[in-house]
C-alpha cells in the first residue's frame, strides 16, 4: 500500500471513531439524565416521608418521657396529696398514638403499633394505680414527715418525766420541812422524828422513782429507735423484745410506788394510759381522740409499720413504671425501624424499575463501544509499529549519555569531543553542547614530556587502558584528580574513535588524607588524655595511653602487644569481658558499655568502667575504646548505700533495710509454709538516761543494748533499729510462740545485766511485743503495727515485760484514738462540765471546802469515766488546757457564790503532774484571780504524793510560787507513794488527805483486803500531821463505822458519800444555805486553835445533818442518780495524775 492510502486509510478509520465514540456518549448521557430524574424524586419523596415519620416518633417519645416523669413525681412527693391530680401528657399521648395509623400509610407496621397501643394502655392503668395508691399512703407520710405521732410520744414520755420529778421534788422538799422541824423541836420529840425520817428514807419510794425514770429515758430511746428503723421486722423486734418488756418494767415500778404512797396522802402517781396508747394506739372501739381518728387510733408503732409497707409498695410500683417505660421506648424504636425498612424497600423497588430499564439502554451503549473499541485497535497497531522504532533508537542513546555515572566521551580519530554524556559536562564545568568538537587534549593537565594517553590509543600503540589517575582541568582552569579507562572504536578493523570514561576521586583522595590527619590527631589526644584509651586486635593491647598504664601500675611498652584484655581484668569478671569482645568482632552490637573489676600489676582489685566500640586500625579489624578509674567512685556508693540501710550509732540495720529483709523473710516463709516472728523493743525510761547523763552516754548505751541483741539471736535472725530506742527483731523459721518467747526472756535477762559507761553502772530495762506470722499479720505493715501495740500492752503490764499480740489489742488502741479525737472536741464543744464533793468538818459538821470534779457529758456516749479520758488527756497534753479551764471556771464560781452573799467556801482542785511539769499553772492561777477578784485563800490545789517525789527538784520551788500568790496547798493520796519526811518538812502544806484506799477497808466485811494495818497507818499520818501543824482529810467515808474511827483518831474534815456525792453549783449554794462554817476561807485550813479544838474531849458529836438534806445514804448508793451511769464509791477530780486512786467515780 502506498504512503497516500495509508494515510487515507488512517484518516477515515480516526473519523469513524470520532462518531461512534460522539453517538455512544450522547446516548449514555441521556439514559442517565432521565434515570438520575426518577431516582431523585422517587428519594425526595420518600425523604419527605421519614421526616414526618422522625418528627412525629419524636413527639410520642416526649409524651412518653413526660408521662413517665408525671407519675413518677407523683409517687416520689412528699407533698400532700390533690385530690384534681392529673397527667395531661398521658391523655396527648393517647390521642397521638390513635391518631398514628391514620397518618402513616406504610404496609407491615401494624404489629408493631399494636404493641406500642397497648403499652399506652398498661401506662393508663399504672397512672390508676398510683394515684389510688398517693390516696392511700398520703396520710401515713404526712404523719411521719410532720413528725406528728413521734411528737406526741415525746410530749407523753417528757409529761410522765416531768411529773416524776414534781413527785421526787415534793418528797424532798417534805424531808427537808421535817428537818427543821426536827430542830426546832424539843430533845424529847427528836426519837420520835429521827425514826420517822429514816421510815421515809429507807422507803421504796425513791428508789422507784429513779428506777421508773431509767424505765422512762430506756422507752425514749427505744422509740427514736423505732422512728429509725428501715425494715418491718426490725420494728417487730423492737416492740416483742425490748419496748414491751420496758413498759411492763415500768408498769411494775409504778405499781411498787403506788403500794409504797398509800401513806402519803399529797402524792399522786402520775397515769401511763396517755403514753401507751400514743405508743400502741386505742383500737377501733375507743372514741376518745384529741387528733385525727384513723391515725390516732392506730398509734406509733402502727403507724410505722404500715408506712414501712406503703414504702416497699412504692417500691414496686416504680419499678413497674420504669420497666414499662422502657418497654414503651422499645416499641416505639421498634416501630421506627419498621417504617424506616418499609421505605427502603419502596425505594428499592422504584431502583430496581429504573435498573432494569437503564440494562437494556447499556446494552445499545456496550454495541457501540465494542465498534469503537476495534476501529481503536487496528489504528494502534499501525501507530504503535512505528512508535517501538522509535523508542529503541531513543533508549539506546539515552543508556548512552544519560544511564551511566561515570564520565563518558566519544572522541573521533582527531581526538575531538563526537558525543559526552551529562555526568562528563557536568565535570568539566561545562553543558554537552560546549563541549562537542573540541579537543580532548585540552582538557588534560599533562607535565612537560609526559605522553597524551588517548593519542597513543588512537596510534594503535597500545589496545586499551584501565584504571589509571591523572589531572583533568575543567572549563574555569581548574584541577580535579581522576581515575580513567579508554577503549578504542575500530569498523573493519579500523580505527574510528575511541570511548573514554572517567570518575572524580577528589573525595577519595581527601578522604585518605583526612584519615591520616585523624589517625594523627588521635594519638596526640590519646596521649595527653585523662582517660584511658586502647586498641585491642588478636585479643592483645596494640595500642595504650599513658593513663590507661598508670592505671594498672605498668609502663606502656610492658603492655602494648605483650598482654591482653585477660591479664588486666579480674578472673571472675574475665568471661564477661570476653563474651562482649566476642559479641563486638562478630558484629552481634556495635559499642558496648559495662563495668567490671581489674588487676594492677601490684595484683590490686580496682574498678573500671569501660567503653568500646569495633573498628578498623591499620587495615584491620579492632575494638577501640575507654577506661575509666571509678574505684573511688565505688567505694563512695558503697558507703552511701550502707549509710542508707544500716544505723550510724549501732551498725544494725535501719527501718528500710529491715522491711526489705523482712519482705523477703515473707516470701520464704510463704513459699514453706512456715512461722516467723516479729519483736519490737523499746527501752523502759532511756529518756531518764539522756537527760540525766547525756547523749553521750545515751548513744554509747544504745551501742551496747545493740551488741548484746546481736549475741542473743541467730545468725539467720535480723536485729534493727528503727529509731530512737526501738528495735525490731525477725525470727525466722519457728514452730510456735515457744521460740520467740524464749529469745524474749534471753533479752530481758541479758539487758537486765549493768552496762558499765562513763564510770556508771547503769540498769536498764526493755518492753517487748511479739507478734507471729501468719496469725497476726501477713504484710510487713500489719506485722510491725502489731508488734508495736503488744510492746505498749508489755509497758502496761509493767514493763521489763514481754506480750504476745491479740487483735483485742488493735482494738483497745483504735478506741483509744478515737477517744483522743473526741477529747479535743470535747474542749472546743463545751462538753466538760465541774460538779463538787463536799468536806465536811468533823468539829461542827459545817462546810468548809467543796473539791471540784470534772465530768465529760458526751453528747452520743453519754458520761464518759474521768479514769477512762483523764491518763488520755495526761498522755496527749490536754490536760494543761483542760486544766486552766478548771481553774477559771472554778474562779468563776467562788465568785458568783461570794456575789450571792453565799458563806465563804474553799474549793479544792487536783493538780496534774503535768501541769507542774509543762504547764503554767502559776500564770493561770493569777490570770483567773486577777480577773475574777476572788480571794486567793479559797482556792485549794492538791497534789499528789507521786507528783511530788517525781519532781522533787523543782517542785518545792514550784509550790513555793503557788504558796505566795496565797493559794492553800494539800498533798493528795498521801502514803500512797515513799514520801521523805525530810522534804515534807520543807513544803509549804496545809493539808494531808488520807487516800481512799486506806479508809475502803476499814470496817468493810465484805472486803478481803480488811485488815488493821490500814489503821495502824491511819493513825500514823494524824499523829505526823499534828507535829507538823498540818490539817488531815479522809476521802472515801461510806459507812458510819468508819467516820466514828477517823473522828476519833483527829481527822479534821470527812469526804465521802455518806456526807454527799458530787454535786451541781445550784445544789451546793443550797446546801451552803443549811450549814454554818466556824471560820471565813481566808482562814488557813488547820490553825492552833483549831488543832486544840480537834485534841478536846469537849467537842459536840456529829450528827450528820448533811446526809438527810440531799437525799442520800450510804444504802441509797446503789441507787444511782439521774446523771450517774452507776453508783460510784468515790470520786474523780480532774485533772488528776494516772497514778492517782481516786479515778474511780463515774
Amino acid at each position: 500500500m502506498s504512503k497516500k492510502a495509508e494515510k487515507w486509510h488512517l484518516t477515515l478509520l480516526l473519523w469513524g471513531l470520532i462518531v461512534l465514540g460522539l453517538a455512544a456518549s450522547i446516548s449514555m448521557s441521556g439514559f442517565v439524565s432521565w434515570y438520575q430524574s426518577q431516582l431523585r424524586d422517587k428519594d425526595a419523596e420518600l425523604q419527605s416521608t421519614r421526616q414526618w415519620l422522625d418528627l412525629e416518633l419524636e413527639k410520642i417519645r416526649r409524651l412518653l418521657v413526660e408521662t413517665h416523669s408525671t407519675s413518677e413525681q407523683l409517687i416520689a412527693s412528699q407533698q400532700p396529696f390533690q385530690p384534681d391530680t392529673k397527667n395531661d401528657s398521658l391523655h396527648l399521648l393517647k390521642q397521638e398514638v390513635d391518631q398514628l395509623p391514620a397518618k402513616l400509610a406504610i404496609p407491615g407496621i401494624d404489629p408493631a403499633l399494636f404493641e406500642l397501643q397497648r403499652r399506652i394502655d398498661q401506662t393508663q392503668t399504672l397512672w390508676q394505680q398510683s394515684v389510688s395508691w398517693k390516696q392511700e399512703f398520703d396520710p401515713y407520710q404526712q404523719d411521719i414527715l410532720a413528725e406528728t405521732s413521734l411528737n406526741r410520744v415525746r410530749q407523753k414520755l417528757y409529761q410522765l418525766n416531768e411529773a416524776f420529778d414534781i413527785a421526787e421534788g415534793k418528797l424532798n422538799l417534805q424531808l427537808a420541812r421535817h428537818i427543821n422541824k426536827w430542830r426546832q423541836e424539843t430533845p424529847s420529840q427528836q426519837p420520835h422524828l429521827a425514826n420517822q425520817l429514816l421510815k421515809q428514807q429507807n422507803s421504796i419510794w425513791p428508789r422507784a422513782i429513779k428506777t421508773v425514770q431509767n424505765e422512762l429515758h430506756e422507752i425514749a430511746l427505744l422509740v427514736e429507735l423505732l422512728a429509725s428503723a428501715d425494715k418491718p421486722e426490725d420494728l417487730a423486734n423492737l416492740r416483742l423484745n425490748r419496748l414491751l418488756p420496758a413498759v411492763d418494767r415500768m408498769n411494775r415500778n409504778i405499781g411498787l410506788m403506788k403500794r409504797s404512797v398509800q401513806n402519803h396522802d399529797n402524792f399522786i402517781i402520775p397515769s401511763t394510759d396517755p403514753l401507751k396508747i400514743s405508743l400502741f394506739g386505742t383500737g377501733p372501739e375507743s372514741n376518745r381522740f384529741d387528733q385525727p381518728l384513723s391515725l390516732y387510733r392506730l398509734g406509733l408503732l402502727e403507724l410505722l409499720n404500715r408506712y414501712q409497707q406503703q414504702a416497699g409498695a412504692q417500691h414496686q410500683l416504680i419499678s413497674k413504671l420504669t420497666q414499662n417505660f422502657d418497654q414503651e421506648l422499645a416499641a416505639l424504636d421498634r416501630l421506627g425501624e419498621i417504617a424506616t425498612i418499609q421505605l427502603e424497600l419502596q425505594r428499592d423497588n422504584v431502583e430496581t424499575d429504573l435498573n432494569a430499564a437503564l440494562r437494556q439502554a447499556f446494552g445499545w451503549v456496550v454495541m457501540l463501544l465494542f465498534a469503537f473499541l476495534f476501529l481503536g485497535w487496528m489504528i494502534s497497531r499501525k501507530i504503535s509499529t512505528q512508535f517501538d522504532q522509535l523508542a529503541i533508537l531513543q533508549t539506546n542513546n539515552e543508556l548512552i549519555l544519560n544511564s551511566a555515572g561515570e564520565g563518558v566521551i566519544g572522541l573521533d580519530t582527531k581526538a575531538e569531543h563526537t558525543f559526552i554524556n551529562p555526568a562528563a559536562a557536568q565535570m568539566l564545568g561545562a553543558s554537552t553542547k560546549q563541549l562537542i568538537n573540541i579537543e580532548n587534549r585540552k582538557f588534560w593537565k599533562l607535565d612537560s614530556g609526559q605522553v597524551y594517553p588517548v593519542e597513543q590509543l588512537l596510534n594503535g600503540q597500545t589496545d586499551s587502558i584501565h584504571n589509571k589517575e591523572a589531572l583533568f582541568l575543567r572549563t574555569d582552569g581548574s584541577r580535579f584528580p581522576v581515575e580513567y579507562s579508554a577503549m578504542p572504536i575500530t569498523r573493519n578493523q579500523q580505527i574510528q574513535g575511541a570511548v573514554l570514561t572517567f570518575m572524580d576521586i577528589s573525595a577519595d583522595k581527601a578522604a585518605q588524607i583526612a584519615l591520616e590527619n585523624s589517625e594523627r590527631q588521635f594519638r596526640d589526644l590519646s596521649e595527653k588524655s585523662l582517660v584511658g584509651v586502647y586498641i585491642i586486635q588478636d585479643n592483645y593491647f596494640t595500642y595504650v595511653n599513658p593513663c590507661l598504664a598508670e592505671i594498672f601500675g605498668y609502663q606502656k611498652d610492658e603492655i602494648e602487644n605483650r598482654l591482653g584484655p585477660r591479664e588486666l581484668s579480674h578472673p571472675e569478671d574475665w568471661p564477661k569481658v570476653k563474651t562482649n569482645i566476642a559479641k563486638r568482632e562478630s558484629g552481634q552490637t556495635g559499642a558496648i558499655h559495662y563495668k567490671i573489676r581489674g588487676l594492677t600489676k601490684q595484683g590490686d582489685v580496682i574498678h573500671v568502667e569501660l567503653y568500646g566500640s569495633p573498628s578498623i586500625h591499620g587495615g584491620r579489624p579492632a575494638i577501640m575504646g575507654t577506661l575509666l578509674d571509678i574505684t573511688k567512685r565505688i567505694e563512695s556508693e558503697a558507703k552511701v548505700q550502707y549509710q542508707a540501710f544500716y544505723d550510724q550509732l549501732t551498725g544494725l540495720p535501719n527501718r528500710t533495710l529491715f522491711n526489705d529483709r523482712l519482705e523477703h523473710s515473707l516470701k520464704i516463709a510463704q513459699r514453706k509454709e512456715t512461722q516467723l516472728a516479729v519483736l519490737f523493743l523499746d527501752l523502759d525510761r532511756f529518756k531518764h538516761v539522756n537527760d540525766s547523763l547525756g547523749h553521750q552516754v545515751g548513744d554509747a548505751l544504745l551501742s551496747s543494748v545493740a551488741g548484746r541483741l546481736n549475741n542473743v539471736i541467730r545468725d539467720n535472725d535480723t536485729v534493727a533499729r528503727i529509731g530512737g530506742d526501738e528495735f525490731t527483731i525477725i525470727i525466722e523459721n519457728i514452730s510456735g510462740p515457744k521460740e520467740p518467747a524464749t529469745v524474749a526472756n534471753h533479752i530481758l535477762q541479758r539487758l537486765s545485766e549493768p552496762f558499765q559507761l562513763a564510770d556508771h553502772d547503769l540498769y536498764i530495762s526493755t518492753s517487748i511485743g511479739i507478734c507471729l506470722y501468719p496469725q497476726d499479720g501477713k504484710d510487713t505493715k500489719s506485722l510491725v503495727k502489731h508488734a508495736d501495740t503488744a510492746m505498749y500492752h508489755a509497758k502496761k503490764m509493767g514493763r521489763s515485760t514481754y506480750a504476745f499480740y491479740s487483735s483485742a489489742l488493735t482494738t483497745s488502741a483504735a478506741k483509744w484514738l478515737e477517744l483522743e479525737t473526741e477529747l479535743r472536741k470535747a474542749h472546743l464543744q463545751q462538753q466538760f462540765s465541774l460538779v463538787y464533793q463536799p468536806q465536811i468538818n468533823l468539829a461542827n459538821g459545817s462546810i468548809t471546802c467543796v473539791e471540784a470534779l470534772l465530768r465529760w457529758q458526751h453528747p452520743t456516749k453519754g458520761t464518759i469515766s474521768p479514769g477512762t479520758f483523764i491518763p488520755l488527756a495526761e498522755e496527749t497534753g490536754l490536760i494543761v488546757e483542760i486544766g486552766d479551764w478548771v481553774i477559771a471556771q472554778v474562779c468563776k464560781q467562788l465568785k458568783e457564790w461570794q456575789a450571792s452573799d453565799a458563806n465563804p467556801l474553799q474549793v479544792a482542785i487536783n493538780v496534774s503532774t503535768i501541769q507542774l511539769h509543762k504547764g503554767n499553772i502559776v500564770k493561770s492561777i493569777e490570770q483567773s484571780i486577777q480577773a475574777t477578784g476572788i480571794q486567793p485563800s479559797c482556792l485549794e490545789l492538791e497534789i499528789t504524793e507521786n507528783c511530788i517525789m517525781k519532781n522533787a527538784e523543782h517542785c518545792p520551788e514550784m509550790l513555793e510560787r503557788l504558796k505566795d500568790i496565797g493559794v492553800t496547798l494539800a498533798i493528795d493520796d498521801f502514803a500512797t507513794g515513799y514520801s521523805s519526811l525530810s522534804l515534807l518538812k520543807q513544803l509549804s502544806i496545809d493539808k494531808l488527805k488520807i487516800d481512799q484506799s486506806f479508809i475502803s477497808t476499814l470496817y468493810n466485811t465484805n472486803d478481803s483486803d480488811s485488815d488493821s494495818s490500814n489503821e495502824t497507818i491511819i493513825k500514823a499520818i494524824t499523829s505526823l500531821a499534828k507535829l507538823l501543824n498540818l490539817a488531815v482529810v479522809a476521802e472515801g467515808v461510806e459507812t458510819e463505822a468508819q467516820l466514828n474511827f477517823i473522828r476519833d483518831n483527829g481527822c479534821d474534815f470527812s469526804q465521802g458519800y455518806l456526807h454527799s456525792k458530787p454535786l451541781s453549783p445550784e445544789d451546793i449554794s443550797q446546801l451552803i444555805g443549811l450549814t454554818t462554817p466556824d471560820k471565813p476561807c481566808s482562814e488557813k485550813p488547820c490553825t492552833e486553835k483549831q488543832s486544840s479544838a480537834r485534841g478536846s474531849d469537849n467537842r459536840q458529836p456529829y450528827d450528820k445533818p448533811l446526809k438527810t438534806s440531799i437525799n442520800q445514804s450510804p444504802e441509797d448508793a446503789s441507787i444511782p442518780a439521774v446523771e450517774d451511769s452507776s453508783a460510784p464509791t468515790t470520786d474523780a477530780t480532774a485533772p488528776v495524775s494516772p497514778h492517782s486512786s481516786t479515778i474511780t467515780d463515774a
